[in-house]
């Protein structure tokens, strides 16, 4: 049985829009939205975790938070974040709560450290106060 060959219109695809062969999921996404390739341009990801405040009796607190990158910017740490995962020993994702204080959660840390100088515009974080969302 032959092996399907829709890899190679992909590649002719990314090279038809100016887009490097090797391109990280941020920039699929950005590829699918935009169809062009301009890797200076600003293109933000959100990513928002929330706790389970609010389910239980506990924090009054609720955390939002999430980086800004350009497009060229994230398909680089999209490259770096899996290199890291390997070097740490993690097993392909990290999850704070899972490995934060493990030895290869331990490894990582400086990892991220320097992705995030290297490939990210800026982070941010949002608290919100519970209490002032439901008054």
């Amino acid at each position: 049985m032959r092996r399907p060959v829709h890899w190679i219109k992909d590649k002719v695809g990314l090279l038809g829009v100016g887009a490097p062969l090797r391109i990280g999921p941020t920039a699929t996404l950005a590829l699918g939205i935009y169809h062009s390739w301009v890797p200076e341009q600003v293109f933000v990801i959100i990513t928002a975790y929330g706790d389970e405040s609010g389910t239980h009796v506990g924090s009054p607190m609720q955390i939002l938070s999430g980086y800004v990158a350009t497009l060229g910017q994230w398909n680089s740490f999209d490259k770096a974040w899996r290199r890291a995962i390997t070097r740490a020993g993690l097993p392909g994702y990290f999850h704070a709560t899972e490995h934060w204080d493990t030895e290869a959660g331990a490894k990582f840390a400086p990892l991220l450290n320097k992705m995030q100088k290297k490939h990210i515009l800026f982070g941010y974080v949002i608290e919100l106060n519970k209490a002032s969302l439901y008054s």
